[in-house]
């Protein structure tokens, strides 16, 4: 029997063995690398799974936020038209009450210009001609709440 380490052998007697065991790793060693690849493989491919499941949910949170977003925004969108047709009334009933205000200042100089004397109506009219129209409306003011106290006296 001939021993032969890393060489081939021809012999008749050994042909079903081409190569010495030397060549060839030994199953210990050959298992831990397949086992090392194994577990690299599957910690792989849990890492892969993990980082999917990750993303996955990032994706929902991101879709999450743009729908409250996109809520948000037709809110906002409400709010605003709302706000706008509110400034318009408001526009407008200023626009009525601004009537009304020159409404009732007509009436009140043409009542205090029949109840005055000739003489005070001259005054009044000279007196209104020079003041500007907020000092004749504080002076109207203080006449309608004179002849609205006396009024009720």
């Amino acid at each position: 029997m001939k021993l032969s380490i890393g060489s081939c052998s021809n012999d008749k007697g050994n042909e079903e063995r081409v190569c010495s065991e030397a060549h060839r790793s030994p199953p210990e060693r050959n298992n831990n690398v397949s086992d090392y690849s194994t577990l690299e493989v599957a910690r792989l491919k849990e890492f892969a799974a993990e980082e999917l499941k990750l993303a996955m949910a990032e994706k929902a949170y991101a879709e999450e936020a743009r729908k409250e977003a996109k809520r948000q925004i037709e809110i906002a969108e409400l709010e605003f038209e709302n706000a706008k047709r509110i400034r318009k009334q408001a526009q407008s009933e200023l626009a009525k009450a601004e009537e009304l205000r020159k409404q009732a200042m007509k009436k009140i100089s043409s009542t205090v210009l029949e109840i005055t004397c000739q003489s005070c109506k001259q005054q009044f009219q000279s007196s209104t001609l020079g003041v500007p129209s907020e000092e004749t409306s504080i002076v109207m003011s203080y006449m309608s709440s004179a002849t609205t106290e006396g009024e009720a006296e």
